[in-house]
């Protein structure tokens, strides 16, 4: 087939040897890429396989169809590598594919997709091929050109959030300036490489690690919270020891109410139970007339608290009940929720994760009872900073958030 040891294969084969994966080192190699060549093999990449033919240029057409299957090559390494997402799988190419795909006939199309996923626009032979827009069920969208399946030339994706990249897209390298506009600003990068496939792996794998770190973070709160339900478990069966051998204990007239338990220079101090009247009492450990360390309080509305006690607040591990029928199970500082815990209201919500002066605060997931779903970040007991939120299905959605709402 003749010698294809040209300095185009050689540098080729250096490239396949030598290149460093990491996505840093891709971009700033991609950075020293001569733009005429990129021009040069971009346009090589459609073939017009009947003038080929025509003229007769075979060696012509071994060498074309060379570059043509390096670029691929390339294409896809960095796919491999870089792009971990299904936006553009070669599985959703193949799934559309006709046997006439290399007549040059190009014509509109609909194509629907296993993962939800749909496109219109021109196709040639089964390929995305031309003009057209692809909208995924997450939401997100490319509109754009399409080579042989994949963006190639100039398009526009809008990611998850909403930020979105506007430029070149290459098979496999891109050329020309970007234009990149998010919720917060929007700004140019005069750059003569840059290529979308590169800004789409890093936006998702900034998510996917965001979502990753949040995940591992509620590992480790779950892990403390079981702690918290051991120490509240043991405490409980402190207490009902106490409450089977309570009746050899003497009852004094203390606090407009009675108390039966142990005393130590006329103040309550030790293990006893304070009654103040239908309902309202205390049982649990004392320390120089108040309630220190373990033990359990109930109100004459209904309300209850089991848990431990510094200076007659809620202090450390409890679990508080109202009356209405929502209860917290977690920690507490100066009787307020602080700390990790879990919420669960009457109708079936439930929060939990971090807690601050009575508020959700810090990382957490709110439950519905329908299956939706919340993780991410809260302040003052409302959701404020990145977190993903889930639909019944499982879809899930990245956002920002600013006090409650989506920042915009």
């Amino acid at each position: 087939m003749g010698n294809l040891n040209c300095s185009r294969c050689v540098e080729d084969f250096e490239f396949r040897l030598e290149t460093n994966l990491d996505p840093v080192a891709i971009l700033q190699a991609y950075n020293t890429l001569n733009e005429t060549e990129f021009n040069s093999l971009a346009a090589t990449c459609e073939v017009d396989f009947t003038s080929n033919q025509k003229q007769g240029d075979k060696i012509s057409l071994i060498q074309r169809q060379w570059r043509i299957n390096q670029a691929k090559k390339r294409k896809g390494r960095l796919k491999t590598t870089c792009l971990k997402t299904t936006y553009f799988s070669h599985i959703d190419v193949l799934s559309t594919l006709s046997k006439g795909y290399f007549k040059n006939i190009r014509k509109r199309a609909h194509f629907t997709y296993n993962n939800g996923a749909f496109y219109e626009g021109d196709a040639r032979g089964g390929f995305r091929d031309g003009y057209g827009k692809m909208k995924w069920a997450d939401l997100c969208s490319y509109e754009g050109n399409w080579s042989f399946g994949y963006p190639f030339g100039y398009g526009k994706f809008i990611y998850l959030d909403k930020e979105s990249y506007e430029g070149k897209w290459s098979n496999p390298f891109p050329c020309g300036t970007q234009s990149i506009t998010s919720s917060t600003q929007s700004f140019e990068l005069n750059v003569n490489t840059s290529d979308g496939y590169i800004w789409l792996w890093f936006k998702h794998e900034g998510s996917h690690s965001l979502y990753l770190a949040q995940q591992k973070k509620l590992e480790s709160l779950t892990k403390v919270y079981m702690s918290v339900l051991r120490l509240l478990e043991d405490g409980r069966k402190n207490l009902y020891d106490y409450k089977e051998t309570s009746a050899k204990n003497q009852e004094f007239e203390l606090d407009k109410g009675k108390y039966c338990g142990e005393m130590v220079d006329g103040k309550r101090h030790g293990i006893g139970e304070q009654n103040w009247g239908p309902g309202f009492f205390y049982i649990g450990q004392w320390a120089d007339n108040t309630q220190n360390g373990f033990g359990k309080s109930h109100w004459a509305d209904g309300s209850a608290y089991i848990g431990f006690f510094k200076n007659s607040s809620k202090e450390g591990v409890g679990e508080y009940s109202w009356a209405d029928g929502n209860t917290f199970i977690g920690e507490w500082n100066e009787d307020l929720m602080q700390g990790i815990g879990k919420y669960i209201y009457a109708d079936g919500r439930e929060y939990f994760g971090q807690w601050n002066k009575g508020q959700m605060d810090g990382l957490g997931v709110f439950k519905w009872k329908d299956g939706r779903k919340y993780e991410g970040l809260w302040k003052n007991g409302k959701k404020h900073g990145q977190g993903c939120t889930f639909d019944p299905q499982g879809n899930l959605v990245f956002n920002q958030w600013t006090m409650g709402k989506i920042y915009e």
